[in-house]
């Protein structure tokens, strides 16, 4: 549980700064670099992983969206290429669903290397509730949930990307920006400067990013992509805790 606690962390983390813009991005970066867990933790409680994703979970997405419900499916796929030319692929699907009052539902399907095991996919439910000022961390396969108490989100106004090129997809209006970043040679043991590209496409009618593709020598290139989007509210039972979990309340 441990193992599977902390791939959430890391992969949520990952998400976050894919599809947050600007302060969205800032504090998603911050809650990352707070929240990384050392190689061989000595977190043995898995209570305090799932608090740490939650705390991921607040700081990334702390803004409350009210009248624009919608439900899609989000992939990230991340292709690196090894010295030999070899290819490692990862893939991974989220189903976003978020309500007018602002309520949202994230569940999160991952495929990763297990510690000592060939490629496992895990699931996680996560559901915020900002009218009610809880959240939820569903684990399926153990029927198990963490709740949480939180602060009511701020209802500030819409992040407003730089103004860019215009395009349409999955039928929005979005507004392109590319930010290229680089890291100066020596600063983490590298001989040459390191340069990252960025490109993210962001929907205002949604407030929430469509496409972004990141390109990184280090770690390769993830493309993160909305897809199957419906306009409307999704059903309002997703957004309460089901029936047949074991809860536990956490402070």
């Amino acid at each position: 549980m441990q193992y599977f606690y902390t791939l959430l962390i890391v992969f949520t983390a990952a998400q976050l700064r894919a599809q947050s813009p600007d302060e969205d991005l800032r504090k998603a970066k911050l809650a990352a670099e707070r929240l990384q867990l050392p190689a061989n933790s000595q977190l043995q409680d898995q209570k305090k992983i799932a608090e740490k994703m939650h705390a991921l979970i607040s700081n990334g997405a702390s803004r409350l969206i009210k009248n624009k419900p919608y439900s899609a499916e989000g992939t990230t796929e991340t292709v690196q290429v090894l010295a030999d030319g070899n290819r490692i692929l990862r893939h991974n699907l989220t189903k976003y669903y978020r309500d007018s009052a602002g309520r949202t539902r994230r569940e999160q399907t991952i495929e990763a290397l297990g510690p000592s095991s060939p490629i496992a996919t895990t699931q996680m439910i996560i559901i915020s509730d900002p009218v009610a000022a809880v959240d939820y961390i569903l684990d399926p396969t153990h029927k198990t949930a963490q709740k949480f108490s939180r602060f009511p989100a701020a209802s500030d106004e819409a992040p407003h990307p730089e103004t860019g090129e215009k395009r349409t997809i999955q039928g929005l209006e979005c507004t392109g920006t590319k930010k290229t970043s680089t890291i100066p040679a020596g600063k983490v043991g590298n001989e040459r400067p390191i340069t990252i590209v960025t490109e993210t496409w962001y929907a205002p009618a949604i407030e929430a990013v469509v496409s972004s593709t990141t390109s990184d020598p280090r770690f390769g290139q993830t493309t993160y992509t909305l897809r199957n989007l419906v306009l409307g509210e999704p059903p309002s039972d997703l957004f309460e805790l089901p029936s047949g979990y074991t809860l536990e309340n956490r402070p």
